[in-house]
């Protein structure tokens, strides 16, 4: 029979600034990525800690990609933004990078107004220490 051990309680004291710190957190490396159909008229923009992993999901060969991807298979990688800090920090690249406000929403669609997207939100002061880095495909039509 398994036995579960209760948490142990931790005093104030041995907490350290270091203990807020997921373990090996310091050691990932979080993406935002532009993925593009075979067709060239899909998109989708997704975060993860593992592009490689994650562009074999959304193209069914194994488990766990978006529903939102399934029809239009295979893709391909578009864009990949780098150098967040944080997981949250990632997280919150992607979601600015889908929402566009109202005015700018013709602006953003297609292919090079994902693009363009991405290239002014790395330029903000908020994530000026993301780096953009476009595939081979998409550089010299963007």
């Amino acid at each position: 029979m398994l036995s579960i051990d209760p948490p142990k309680p931790h005093s104030y004291d041995q907490i350290s600034d270091k203990s807020t710190v997921k373990p090996n957190e310091t050691d990932k490396r979080y993406f935002c990525y532009l993925l593009i159909s075979a067709c060239g008229r899909r998109t989708y923009i997704g975060a993860t800690v593992d592009l490689s992993r994650r562009l074999r999901q959304h193209n069914g060969a194994i488990v766990g990609g978006a529903r939102a991807t399934r029809g239009y298979r295979p893709w391909h990688v578009g864009a990949v933004c780098s150098g967040f800090a944080t997981w949250a920090e990632a997280l919150r690249f992607e979601w600015r990078w889908k929402r566009v406000g109202k005015k700018a929403r013709h602006y953003s669609r297609g292919v090079t107004g994902r693009l363009r997207r991405a290239r002014e939100l790395c330029a903000s002061v908020v994530f000026d220490s993301v780096t953009l880095r476009l595939a081979d495909l998409c550089a010299s039509g963007a």
